[in-house]
């Protein structure tokens, strides 16, 4: 048994557009959590034109869902704020919903945070599903823009067997302490839909994360 008000970790997934894309992303999410009672999925509908709630009802899943509407779109940044303003978990995992989480990513994301006393957020390695190639695996600042290292490269890249530090994490798929991210004041809402994660992630850097 566990206790009713709370909970280790809250998966918040936001949602606009592509309903095929989330009921993939949701699928795989519940075949690899089924076996863990401290984690709860948020839903949030940032699309005010779709009934997202009914068509979730409709479904049975391992772990429960709670959906919320937004009456307006707010944007990603607006709509992660509304998923941790309806969660109860210790640490907030971020999800967006065109991830489709592997077997054991959740339990290899809380090793590498845990392991990591000054980890201020980790994420995990996102693949191009059509040839396993890297698309995200952190980023850094170059003058003006953000970099991706390793993108392109294969996911056996011998960088990638061991955890590393990034200036930049992103929040497709990312771990952090729901005391941390309210200490740093969370995600910019004048980052409407990009740009969120790396002022985030320069927040966390000041912060000596």
């Amino acid at each position: 048994l566990f206790e009713v008000n709370h909970m280790k970790y809250s998966i918040i997934i936001t949602f606009y557009k592509n309903i095929d894309m989330l009921w993939f992303c949701i699928h795989a999410l519940m075949e690899t959590i089924c076996r863990h009672r401290d984690v709860e999925v948020v839903v949030v509908n940032d699309n005010p034109t779709l009934n997202l709630k009914a068509e979730l009802e409709r479904k049975e899943f391992s772990t429960p869902i709670k959906t919320i509407q937004n009456a307006q779109n707010r944007g990603h940044s607006g709509a992660c704020k509304v998923g941790v303003d309806n969660s109860r978990g210790e640490y907030l995992i971020f999800l967006d919903c065109d991830i489709i989480v592997a077997s054991g990513w959740i339990e290899e994301l809380e090793k590498t945070f845990f392991k990591h006393s000054d980890c201020g957020a980790a994420m995990s390695t996102i693949l191009d599903l059509s040839n396993d190639q890297i698309v995200y695996a952190g980023m850094e600042l170059y003058k003006s823009e953000s970099i991706k290292p390793f993108q392109g490269a294969y996911c056996e890249h011998p960088f990638l067997m061991q955890d590393h530090i990034s200036q930049i994490v992103t929040a497709g798929c990312m771990m952090v302490r729901r005391t941390t991210f309210e200490d740093v004041e969370g995600f910019d809402e004048r980052f409407f839909n990009s740009c969120n994660d790396l002022d985030f992630s320069m927040k966390l850097n000041a912060a000596n994360y």
